[in-house]
């Protein structure tokens, strides 16, 4: 019975994140369109690991334009969290 009710939850929740996950995306999706200059990027990553992503015009343009305006010191210099923020995408391509 206990296993069971795991896998129920486990269902539930795999739900709960997938609408959760599409009202975002709609929600960004009105932005888009209400706001025509907005630019907007969104990754997700579920428990599981697996990558979800919405961009307008696209995650790398909008990723590209944040990371050049804020990098701090010289062009070649990046931060750490701009370097994870990178590789984080660099798998998401994969």
């Amino acid at each position: 019975m206990e296993e069971q009710q795991k896998q129920a939850q486990a269902s539930n929740i795999f739900v709960s994140f997938s609408k959760r996950r599409k009202g975002l995306f709609q929600k960004a999706t009105e932005l888009c369109t209400t706001f025509c200059d907005a630019q907007i990027a969104i990754v997700i990553l579920s428990t599981t690991g697996n990558p979800f992503s919405f961009g307008h015009s696209s995650v790398d343009d909008v990723l590209r334009h944040y990371l050049g305006k804020t990098t701090i010191g010289p062009p070649n210099f990046i931060t750490d969290e701009q370097r994870h923020q990178i590789q984080r995408i660099e798998r998401l391509k994969l």
